[in-house]
């Protein structure tokens, strides 16, 4: 929970990438999809951490955050979409674009 806390940083542009994203394509997307880039980012990376180490770990932002905050399916599109980025195979434009993609 701190790493997503601090993850609303001032130096986070992240809703102001989904949103020129979403412009770019035309697409309406749900206010808080950067929230839940956030929330996944902050549990995928916890968790790759600590398993590393041999901890288990249970992600904070269980499947109904995703769903209050971005509407049914919106963890699995944010997985498909954004688990690239955090694997350094595609890029944080890339990624954000054919996240919002998944939206139209």
């Amino acid at each position: 929970m701190l790493f997503h806390e601090s993850s609303h940083s001032p130096v986070s542009d992240l809703f102001q990438r989904v949103r020129q994203a979403a412009s770019d394509q035309k697409v309406s997307v749900p206010p808080q999809l950067w929230h839940g880039v956030l929330f996944y980012t902050a549990g995928e990376l916890t968790m790759r951490e600590l398993k590393a180490h041999g901890i288990a770990y249970t992600q904070y932002a269980g499947q109904g955050l995703y769903t209050n905050l971005c509407g049914a399916g919106c963890r699995e599109k944010i997985a498909e979409h954004w688990t690239p980025r955090l694997d350094g195979k595609r890029s944080i434009a890339d990624s954000l674009s054919a996240l919002v993609a998944s939206f139209k």
